[in-house]
This record gives structure tokens, C-alpha cells and sequence, in this order.
């Protein structure tokens, strides 16, 4: 209970702050970031379920972008929730599905192609052996 109200209060003071555009439009990809660096401390932390939280409170608010959606999946992994392995499957087929082909959609494929426990180490940058081809 305690994460999941962490990730309300994180994401209506992320709403609060909300950066824009030069034409005033509201920047998504700043909150992203933000969202992202948020997870990511939580992360860190060890508390996987803190960061499941915001990253599925943004993605619920319509706002999800592949690297919210790898960030939620390694989450899920980590947190080892009831389903987590098919939940973490279903947010990586969501990036498979997106139009945009970045690094996220890359590591999304190669977790689906083979073991999805794999994304638990996967991050942006892969090197040696794990490298995203």
C-alpha cells in the first residue's frame, strides 16, 4: 500500500510540473524522464514494487512509452509478483506493437525471442554478450 500511494503522490507532483514546449505544449517526453529517473531510484533502492508502481500508474494514465513499458516489464520481473513472467510478456509485446523502433522495441524482441527472465539485467546500451542486434 505504501508504494502504490509513493507512485500517486510521484505522479500528481510529476503532473504538477508538467514541462513545455516553446509553443506551450506540454513536453511528454520530459515526463518520461522523469518518470523514468524516478523508477529508476526506486530501483536502485530494491523496492521493485515502488517502482512497478509508477511506471503502471503512468503507463494507466495513457501516457506509456516503450521505455516506460521495458522499465514496467523488468519491474514486474524483479518484483516477482503472482504472473509477473506474463505480465512482463504482455508489456513488451505492447512495445513490439508500438510504430516507433528504438532501442526499447530492440530489447523488448530479443527478451520475447528468449528467455524474458533475461530482461531483468537488460538496459539501454547493452554490451558484449547481451548487445542488442
Amino acid at each position: 500500500y505504501a508504494s502504490a500511494q509513493v507512485a500517486k503522490n510521484t505522479a500528481e507532483s510529476v503532473n504538477k510540473k508538467t514541462r513545455f514546449n516553446i509553443r506551450g505544449i506540454p513536453d511528454p517526453l520530459s515526463e518520461e524522464v522523469s518518470i523514468a529517473k524516478q523508477g529508476e531510484m526506486l530501483e536502485k533502492s530494491g523496492d521493485w514494487k515502488g517502482a512497478l508502481a509508477i511506471y503502471t500508474n503512468f503507463i494507466e494514465n495513457k501516457k506509456g512509452s516503450n521505455r516506460v513499458l521495458f522499465s514496467q516489464a523488468r519491474a514486474l520481473m524483479r518484483s516477482r509478483e503472482k504472473n509477473s513472467e506474463q505480465l512482463a510478456k504482455k508489456s513488451l509485446e505492447k512495445i513490439l506493437s508500438s510504430s516507433s523502433e528504438d532501442v526499447w522495441k530492440a530489447l523488448a524482441r530479443k527478451a520475447l525471442e528468449g528467455d524474458v527472465k533475461w530482461i531483468i539485467q537488460a538496459k539501454e546500451g547493452e554490451t558484449n554478450e547481451n548487445r542488442v542486434q
